[in-house]
């Protein structure tokens, strides 16, 4: 049996309200989510399981046996709302694009897609299609396991719960951290600039990554707002090599308006946020 790494939740689970659903996030090193309700917006549970390939498993078969493990996203299954966090995702102006393009526009950008299913998005308030590639193999089994889910990317969350009046202004970047990959969205005066997937092994990595941006953009560091959240903290490494080149560092935390019922209080509240923020989204 595979044990979540994180497993947070309050002590009143014997009547969770009705309306209570899940909110999934997959990537290929973590399968995420929590349990929550929406009126009003309440977390249950939230829990982080690591996708350790072996020689004798790969991830669907780790998928599997988690998902069979755990009866609260067994119970649960048909409210599932699913956001793919893989980097094959490409966004594309709306006036560009029409269906046609799908196929071709993931093939060029990421080889042939045999293995995989190729989806688009539109992301409302943007005029922006996202295009993005799953693996058929993880995706039937999502199918399978969630029947009736809805399905999304971590492009399309993120650029649903970015406001225009947070970002009118000056150059913007939002960033999640996770064990060895981070996402940015870098905006200038309100206008998506740049959305992609960063790999790093070392902080002076991720640091090298943004101040590229940077130079891409003509935007000298220190004119540059970080906004950041996930697996960061201040006493990291990670966080020591941000500072010396960008002086407007914010975390980004839960959104005001959830009860956690203090069930967050031992962690650093920015850790999850972008889980709560994606259930606002859907």
């Amino acid at each position: 049996m595979i044990h979540p790494a994180f497993d947070i939740r309050r002590e009143d689970l014997e009547q969770l309200p009705e309306d209570s659903r899940l909110l999934i996030e997959l990537s290929e090193q973590t399968f995420n989510y929590i349990l929550f309700t929406r009126s009003p917006e309440q977390l249950f549970i939230l829990r982080q399981y690591p996708l350790y390939t072996t020689g004798d498993k790969n991830t669907r078969d780790i998928l599997e046996e988690i998902i069979s493990g755990d009866t609260v996203l067994q119970q649960y299954a048909g409210t599932a709302s699913i956001v793919y966090n893989f980097p094959d995702a490409n966004l594309v102006p709306a006036e560009f694009y029409n269906a046609d393009l799908k196929s071709p526009v993931a093939k060029l950008l990421h080889g042939e897609t045999a293995a995989d299913l190729v989806f688009d998005e539109t992301i409302q308030d943007w005029n922006i299609q996202n295009i993005y590639a799953v693996s058929k193999d993880l995706h039937n089994l999502c199918k399978d396991k969630f029947k009736g889910g809805q399905y999304w990317h971590l492009y399309t969350m993120i650029l649903r719960w970015s406001t225009q009046a947070q970002i009118s202004e000056g150059s913007f970047s939002r960033l999640i951290f996770y064990n060895d990959k981070f996402v940015t969205a870098y905006f200038k005066n309100g206008a998506l600039q740049l959305m992609q997937t960063f790999s790093y092994q070392t902080p002076e990595d991720a640091a090298y990554y943004l101040l590229l941006v940077c130079k891409q953009f003509a935007i000298p560091a220190a004119e540059m707002t970080l906004h950041i959240s996930g697996l960061i903290d201040e006493k990291s490494a990670l966080y020591s090599e941000l500072v010396k080149y960008f002086q407007e560092v914010h975390y980004e935390g839960v959104p005001s308006s959830y009860g956690t019922n203090g069930i967050l209080e031992q962690y650093p509240e920015h850790y999850f946020s972008p889980l709560l923020k994606m259930s606002l989204c859907v």
